[in-house]
């Protein structure tokens, strides 16, 4: 029998693990604008940086303690995917967001990005089989995470969707 290492889920995130594509390069982004000791604000990010992620980004708003999820931006890709868009609302006022809010507490909680590949898409009345999901702190003062850059993208039957 054959164990797979199950990485530290409070350990950095190294950029390898994220496969190459969409998630990568909003990842590669987000490394190179983290200052050496904080995280990027939103400012740090100018969409002309970002033109092909953009579909596939969600700007969640860190609100209060405990934290309440407010969706800033939902990429179109997500929209699509999901057939509802949830710009301006709160990530609680959706069916089956459980395991997306306790991802994001968690992010909050620890500060470290977070990776998930194929989760399934239970959430989605489309016929997407799984998702994989980005998950990074964004702070305005570099130290209080304030803010979540999410970068989504989806498949069916194997294969990666991408909306432009």
């Amino acid at each position: 029998m054959v164990f797979q290492a199950i990485p530290d889920p409070l350990a950095e995130l190294p950029l390898e693990s994220v496969p190459a594509g969409v998630l990568r390069d909003v990842y590669a982004l987000w490394l190179a604008k983290r200052p050496p000791d904080g995280y990027p604000g939103r400012r740090d990010f100018a969409p002309s940086e970002m033109v092909r992620q953009l579909p596939h980004i969600n700007l969640l708003d860190v609100e209060g303690r405990p934290p309440r999820f407010h969706n800033r931006l939902v990429g179109t890709a997500i929209v699509e995917a999901s057939g509802i868009d949830m710009t301006g609302r709160y990530f609680d006022e959706f069916a089956e967001t459980g395991d997306a809010l306790a991802r994001c507490r968690r992010l909050v909680e620890t500060g470290l990005p977070h990776f998930f590949a194929d989760l399934p898409m239970k959430w989605s009345p489309r016929n997407f089989t799984t998702f994989s999901v980005l998950g990074l702190p964004l702070a305005s003062d570099g130290v209080t995470i304030d803010m979540i850059l999410g970068a989504l993208t989806f498949r069916k039957a194997g294969n990666e969707v991408s909306v432009s």
